[in-house]
């Protein structure tokens, strides 16, 4: 007997192919809002003319910031000036130095041009500018870094005898009192003799330690100091360095110098070697560096970096026309009446070539002399 079979169902894949319609979609609705030109909500805000002046201004700033970078290149903010005295090295490498040289301002000082103001050769084995290339300060980043300044309650350079000086080293210290005065246009005043720190001394050296010394000086400055300037017959050091003739900082305002290698001239006139004129020469030096000036790389000028003492013995006595600017800027001082003062200290101790510089200074020649 057969077994009842189911009915059989047709295989999908051998029907024949129909295509039925899909019911049709309705149309895309696009939502489009009624837009009414008044209404805030639907306007694109516009950027307020204020944000691009300030974008400008910005803008304007970064690069003006630039430029005085690149045209200043401000250096590293040394405090402490030296003037050292080195074992020979390895020459530099030749470097190309700005110059910043400023126009006269009066024809008293275009007289400097004419002579009495030399710019500086380039720079020879051995001397400071070779051992130490510097760009120099111009009058411009000199009233930005002058952060030691004279005040009402704070003008007086002090002078102030380290140790044990002789008779013949106390009348130099004397002297060297007037001539700051005079120089600066401070008053100035000599303080009582004051013992050498002991830990100032190296251990096994017979020197000082000149920055441990303006560390000292300055925690001992008189309240109205403006600056305190010691004055040793010790032989100065600093680390790394064998021997220093001085040193000056603007932010403990304070400086030192030695007479240890000034020989025994210690007669009281204007002689290039003597005691006197070396000291009078470092005296001031190491005071314009507590009254900001940093060494001078365009004129051959007081402010002349020292690598030996014959390099000190050549430098001038006068500051040039950028760094008469700079002191006369932050001290205040009348330049004729400083001339007059500075001719009267120079003939009362024999300093016949200073005498004749500050006559051209009051007397200064004819616009069609200086020309010639």
């Amino acid at each position: 007997m057969d077994t009842p079979q189911p009915p059989a169902q047709d295989d999908p894949d051998d029907l024949p192919w129909t295509f039925e319609p899909e019911e049709a979609l309705p149309p895309l609705q696009v939502w489009e809002p009624d837009l009414d030109e008044w209404d805030p909500s639907l306007r694109v805000p516009a950027r307020p003319l204020h944000h691009a002046l300030l974008a400008l201004g910005l803008l304007t700033v970064a690069l003006s910031g630039w430029l005085v970078w690149e045209a200043a290149v401000i250096p590293p903010p040394l405090d402490l000036h030296t003037d050292l005295a080195l074992a020979p090295r390895e020459p530099a490498p030749e470097r190309t130095r700005r110059r910043h040289i400023l126009p006269a301002i009066s024809i008293s000082e275009a007289a400097n041009f004419s002579g009495d103001a030399l710019p500086l050769p380039p720079p020879a084995p051995g001397s400071w500018l070779y051992e130490h290339p510097e760009r120099g300060q111009p009058f411009q980043l000199f009233t930005r870094q002058a952060h030691n300044r004279p005040s009402p309650q704070r003008n007086t350079l002090y002078l102030l005898p380290l140790g044990d000086l002789s008779p013949e080293e106390l009348a130099v210290a004397e002297i060297t009192r007037d001539f700051i005065g005079a120089y600066y246009n401070a008053p100035t005043a000599l303080l009582p003799p004051h013992p050498i720190p002991e830990d100032t001394r190296h251990p096994r050296r017979r020197q000082l330690d000149a920055r441990a010394l303006l560390e000292v000086l300055s925690d001992a400055a008189p309240p109205d100091a403006l600056g305190v300037l010691a004055i040793t017959d010790q032989d100065l050091f600093i680390p790394d360095i064998d021997f220093v003739f001085g040193l000056g900082s603007a932010d403990l305002r304070a400086a030192v110098f030695s007479t240890a290698r000034y020989g025994e001239d210690f007669s009281l006139d204007g002689r290039p070697q003597s005691v006197l004129r070396r000291s009078l020469t470092v005296a001031v030096h190491e005071l314009g560096h507590v009254l900001n000036m940093r060494h001078c790389t365009e004129f051959r000028c007081l402010m002349n970096g020292t690598s030996s003492l014959r390099e000190a013995d050549q430098h001038t006595l006068h500051l040039c026309p950028v760094c008469i600017r700079k002191a006369s800027w932050l001290m205040g001082f009348d330049r004729y009446e400083r001339y007059e003062r500075l001719r009267d200290f120079y003939a009362r101790w024999g300093f016949d070539a200073e005498v004749t510089f500050t006559e051209r200074r009051l007397h200064p020649p004819l616009p069609s002399q200086i020309l010639r």
